[in-house]
C-alpha cells in the first residue's frame, strides 16, 4: 500500500509539470519533421513532396497556432513565426492537386516562419487555392504573414484563384504576402489566374498576386501567362502599404 502512494505521488508530479508546460512546448516538433530542430542554425529539413505537402498539412489545419519561436518578443504570432525550414532537393509535385501552405490572415491559417529553398525548385504543381470566408488564395504558399521566402524557383505550375463572393488571389509564388520579405525567388514556364464577381478585386501576379508592407529583392521573372480580368502584373498583381521592390524584373 505504502509503494502504491508513493507510486501515485509522482505520477500526480509528473502530470502537473506537464500541465504547467504551455502548450507552444510540444508544438515546436511538427509530425514529419525529424531531421532539424527548426533554428537558423538547426532549420527543419524539406527534402520530398511529402515533407512539403506535411509543411501545407500542418498549417492548414491550424497545428502551428502556437508555435512562435519570439513568443515573448512579439506577444505571439504563431503559425512558425521564428523557426526555419530548409529544403534539400529539387521537389517535382508530379501534377498532382496542391493545397498551397497557409491560406488566410485568420489565425493559424498562415505561414509566419522562414522558409530557405537554397536555389531548389518546386514544379508540376497544379491548384485552384483554398478558400476562407469568401477570399480564395493559390501559390505554392497560400498566405504569408511576417515571415520569409528565399531561394527558391517555381517550374510549370497552373495556379487558379476564383474568390467565393471576395477576393482572389493567385501568384506563382505566394497568393498574398503581408509584412514578409521575399529574396532570390522566381517563377517560370507557368499559367497563374484568378477571378471573382466581387467588384474585380481579382490579383494574379507572376510571383505574387497582392501584398501588403512587404519587400521583394532579386525577383526575376520569365514565361508567364496572366489572365485575369482586373489586375494582373509580371511581379506583383497588387500591392499598398510600403511594399518595397529593391532590385529590377528582368523578363
Amino acid at each position: 500500500m505504502k509503494h502504491n502512494s508513493k507510486f501515485l505521488s509522482l505520477l500526480l508530479a509528473l502530470v502537473l509539470c506537464f500541465t504547467a508546460l504551455p502548450i507552444s512546448a510540444f508544438a515546436v516538433t511538427p509530425m514529419n519533421f525529424e531531421r532539424g530542430s527548426g533554428t537558423q542554425d538547426d532549420p527543419w529539413l524539406i527534402s520530398t513532396a511529402a515533407d512539403l505537402k506535411a509543411l501545407a498539412d500542418y498549417v492548414n489545419n491550424g497545428d502551428a497556432t502556437d508555435c512562435d519561436a519570439d513568443a515573448d518578443v512579439c506577444g505571439g504570432i504563431g503559425n512558425f513565426h521564428g523557426y526555419y525550414f530548409k529544403q534539400t532537393a529539387d521537389i517535382d509535385l508530379q501534377g498532382a492537386a496542391w493545397n498551397p501552405i497557409g491560406y488566410s490572415d485568420n489565425a493559424g491559417a498562415c505561414f509566419s516562419g522562414h522558409y530557405d529553398g537554397d536555389n531548389h525548385v518546386i514544379c508540376n504543381a497544379i491548384s485552384s487555392g483554398l478558400t476562407d470566408n469568401g477570399y480564395t488564395s493559390a501559390g505554392i504558399f497560400g498566405f504569408v504573414w511576417n515571415g520569409s521566402v528565399s531561394n527558391l524557383h517555381i517550374e510549370d505550375v497552373t495556379f487558379s484563384a476564383a474568390g467565393n463572393g471576395n477576393y482572389a488571389f493567385a501568384g506563382g509564388l505566394v497568393g498574398a504576402v503581408y509584412a514578409s520579405e521575399i529574396t532570390n525567388c522566381s517563377v517560370s514556364n507557368s499559367k497563374i489566374s484568378s477571378n471573382t464577381s466581387y467588384n474585380n478585386n481579382n490579383c494574379a501576379g507572376g510571383l505574387v498576386g497582392y501584398s501588403i508592407g512587404s519587400t521583394f529583392q532579386n525577383v526575376p521573372l520569365t514565361t508567364i501567362s496572366l489572365h485575369q480580368p482586373h489586375t494582373a502584373a509580371a511581379l506583383l498583381a497588387s500591392r499598398t502599404m510600403i511594399t518595397r521592390v529593391l532590385t529590377p524584373v528582368n523578363l
